[in-house]
């Protein structure tokens, strides 16, 4: 080897490296542990600049950062550098030097520290502290929208939520919800450009198959009719869909749509399908409740407002007509014969002629009137904004069309309706919703004892 100035046998067999440079960085001597570290002879690596055993980076780092330190402080403690060996091989290390004056000129001694294990330790620290905070993330983000889900009482709340915090999540540009109405995906809250989903475009694919769909780039859209369209709408270039699901039935999709290419995988696909697992449940509790109160106000045999609802909407509708200054009927219509088919053709029969003949009033009433089954075989229509005039026209319409025939019914069984109007005229004071029904209840008895099939007017 090459003049070894002083170095012993511990210092050459040394566990790190240790060398002696020029102020410049050449090289002086070497021990046998970083010429083996470096796969080369410790001659052949006399002479040479201390910064060729180095990576690119740890050159840069050399360079700019070790050298002006070693100069301004006469020293430097464990700097981070990389060494790279004769095969291309890298090593950690953290060198520590110094600057000393000796019989023929200074010297700069340093010795080199294997850090290898200290930087995969490091490298292993930083992946668990990332994952942390990636779990500390989702959990923060899982907790947040549950909070949010479990406030809404409405599929429109539920939507606008989930929309939002799927959007802030995933950092989309924009994002959408959509839920199954039959077979179509109406779309309920965000992505105002998108309108609801088409049958052939991802979302609904994620809907039918159950399983997330995504879209990386533009050219990718192309297997969608029309996407790339779409996501120009909203200033998108990829997208990701991911199923609302509720015991594995879709309910409806949430999607999100970004501004670049994007490969939505790991962390971003999982967060979005979890938000998506949580709403399903909120939304299936919403759908649960709605039935439930619309039961609760709904004849089930003709799906009419009940007497319960049509005492909510009457309260409404004498509100309203104070404030107006408008008008307001009450028709209360009796049918005439149905006696006779519930006791001889049969209930089922009887049942037929009930939702037929609801069927009628749906179809026979003014946009914003309120047809309701009172109970048996008796309804009543609220007419807003209704004088005398106008609720005559409708008694006379719904008298005409309960003449005609019905289905199932033979022959020799007719049907008609007595009819009583209670009027309300805000100039006459106040008036309660149950003495307006007492008032067209009476109405209609003076029809029936009339001789039926007419109409009775009283105000109220």
């Amino acid at each position: 080897m090459a003049e070894s100035g002083g170095f012993d046998r511990l210092a050459q067999s040394a566990p790190c490296g240790l060398l002696a440079t020029t102020v410049n960085g050449t090289v002086l001597l070497v021990n046998e542990t970083l010429a083996l570290w470096m796969g080369l002879a410790q001659d052949d690596l006399v002479g040479r600049p201390f910064e060729e055993l180095l990576t690119t980076a740890g050159r840069l780092f050399y360079q700019t950062r070790y050298l002006p330190v070693l100069r301004l402080q006469g020293e430097v403690r464990e700097a981070a550098l990389t060494l790279r060996g004769a095969d291309g091989s890298e090593r950690s290390v953290l060198a520590s030097s110094v600057q000393r004056t000796g019989p023929h000129g200074d010297v700069v001694f340093v010795a080199l520290f294997d850090a290898t294990g200290r930087s995969n330790y490091e490298r292993e620290l930083l992946a668990a502290r990332r994952e942390a905070d990636r779990s500390e993330r989702r959990v923060r983000v899982l907790l947040e929208a549950s909070a949010s889900f479990d406030g809404c009482e409405t599929e429109g709340a539920l939507a606008s939520a989930l929309a939002e915090a799927a959007r802030t999540a995933a950092e989309a540009t924009t994002s959408a919800v959509f839920v199954l109405d039959g077979a179509v995906l109406r779309r309920v809250a965000g992505g105002m450009a998108l309108g609801d989903a088409p049958d052939d475009g991802p979302e609904a694919q994620a809907a039918r198959m159950s399983a997330a769909v995504t879209v990386e780039h533009l050219p990718d859209a192309a297997r969608f009719p029309g996407l790339t369209e779409r996501l120009a709408a909203v200033r998108a270039e990829a997208m990701s869909a991911v199923p609302i699901l509720a015991e594995g039935e879709p309910l409806g999709v949430v999607a999100c749509y970004f501004g670049r290419a994007r490969r939505v995988e790991g962390d971003a696909g999982e967060l979005q399908a979890a938000l998506a697992r949580q709403a399903g449940q909120v939304l299936r509790r919403i759908r649960l409740q709605e039935r439930l109160r619309h039961s609760s106000l709904h004849d089930p045999l003709t799906e009419l407002p009940n007497r319960a609802h049509l005492q909510s909407r009457l309260t409404e509708a004498i509100e309203s007509s104070v404030l107006t200054h408008r008008p307001l009927a009450l028709l209360f219509v009796d049918l005439d014969g149905f006696k006779a088919i519930n006791d001889r053709l049969g209930h089922v029969v009887g049942d037929t002629v009930l939702a037929q003949i609801a069927e009628r009033l749906r179809r026979l009433v003014r946009r914003g009137d309120t047809v309701a089954r009172f109970g048996g075989d008796e309804f009543a229509i609220v007419c807003a904004e209704a004088d005398a005039a106008a609720a005559v026209r409708v008694a006379d319409r719904v008298r005409e069309a309960m003449r005609e025939p019905l289905r199932g019914v033979p022959a020799g069984y007719p049907v008609t309706a007595s009819i009583g109007v209670a009027l309300h005229e805000p100039q006459d004071g106040t008036v309660s919703a149950e003495a307006l029904v007492l008032a067209a209840d009476g109405a209609m008895y003076r029809s029936k004892s009339e001789g039926r099939d007419r109409n009775s007017v009283v105000r109220a």
